[in-house]
């Protein structure tokens, strides 16, 4: 995938530096909400799913559209057939994924939700650190 094949959307910026990107679906396809499905710290949410916008804020951090990119300055862009085909495909396991051994599981239980939210904001924060692109030009995968 190239930066171009990113359209530019509504995009807003969140109240810990991280990104909103909006994208409309076609008529009739539905998409499952998922957490890293697309990536580490990229999340998918669709019917049933939620966001904080701008207007909202969090401890006086306020989440804000990226200037050019709010609703009333450029429409929300169609999903792009790549990511509605990554975020429609099956979750890919290993073969041992909720196998038990002896009674135990041979994987590794999940992280703390804070280690998670922690790993997700530093790999927001370092993308943001490294790059001073639109948002439009981020990458998800």
């Amino acid at each position: 995938m190239m930066v171009e094949d990113i359209p530019g959307t509504v995009s807003a910026e969140t109240q810990s530096g991280g990104t909103h990107i909006l994208y409309r679906l076609p008529g009739g396809v539905t998409v499952p909400n998922s957490r890293s499905k697309l990536g580490r710290g990229i999340d998918i949410k669709s019917a049933g799913g939620y966001i904080v916008a701008p207007g909202s804020d969090i401890d006086g951090r306020p989440y804000r559209w990226f200037p050019g990119f709010g609703p009333d300055q450029i429409e929300v862009a169609p999903a792009p057939q790549w990511l509605l085909d990554q975020a429609r495909a099956p979750i890919k396991r290993t073969a041992a994924a909720g196998k038990r051994r002896g009674g135990r599981r041979t994987s590794k239980p999940s992280q703390p939700l804070a280690s998670i939210c922690g790993n997700a904001s530093r790999t927001r924060r370092k993308a943001n650190e490294t790059t001073q692109r639109s948002p439009s030009r981020r990458s998800f995968v």
